[in-house]
């Protein structure tokens, strides 16, 4: 089994790599609209399934469990399986569907937070998250609320898009030599605002 699991693994990555190419290369005039993507279990036990689907080209994710895989293919890879007489189980049909009330439960649990928000904070308008305006106003409101426990916004740099890097003091004046932490904030290299 050991000697077939290398073979597998570069079977799998020339097809990911030919599957790769293939998409880079198609043209934007032949692209349709989005598939519709199911969440699907197959069924491992038939010997040599997981390298049936690793020559089919159909695999790029899965997660492995007692026996079988549960991966998200599309309607074009169901099919493909299908022609290969390679069984599986649909267990969400559509995973546009799923994502939506996953996410809007999200939303909705968000929303409930907010009645527990602590005094003198508030979500920012990026999904409960401060834009870096919203950001530099909190730190101007720390110091207007807190004016003993925190310092004057020092500038320490500018960011690559040319805005201020600010930093604080957190504590009163009697903690200079006491243990210290570092907070930074909205340092992520694609995170808008």
């Amino acid at each position: 089994m050991r000697s077939v699991l290398p073979v597998v693994f570069y079977l799998f990555f020339c097809v990911y790599c030919w599957r790769t190419a293939a998409a880079q290369t198609s043209s934007p005039t032949t692209l349709a609209a989005p598939e519709r993507y199911s969440r699907v279990r197959i069924n491992l036990a038939p010997e040599g399934t997981l390298i049936k689907l690793t020559m089919l080209g159909v695999l790029d994710h899965a997660l492995r469990e007692k026996g079988s895989l549960i991966t998200e293919l599309s309607d074009t890879d169901l099919a493909v399986l299908k022609d290969a007489g390679i069984a599986f189980e649909v267990m969400q049909s559509d995973m546009a569907k799923v994502y939506e009330t996953e996410l809007a439960a999200a939303s909705k649990k968000r929303a409930m937070r907010t009645q527990s928000t602590p005094v003198n904070f508030e979500f920012g308008a990026m999904s409960g998250y401060s834009t870096f305006d919203e950001a530099v106003a909190q730190l101007d409101a720390m110091l207007g609320t807190y004016p003993s426990l925190v310092s004057d916004k020092v500038r320490i740099g500018t960011s690559i898009e040319g805005r201020p890097m600010w930093a604080v003091r957190l504590g009163s004046p009697q903690s200079v030599g006491k243990p210290q932490v570092l907070y930074t904030s909205l340092h992520h290299a694609r995170e808008p605002g």
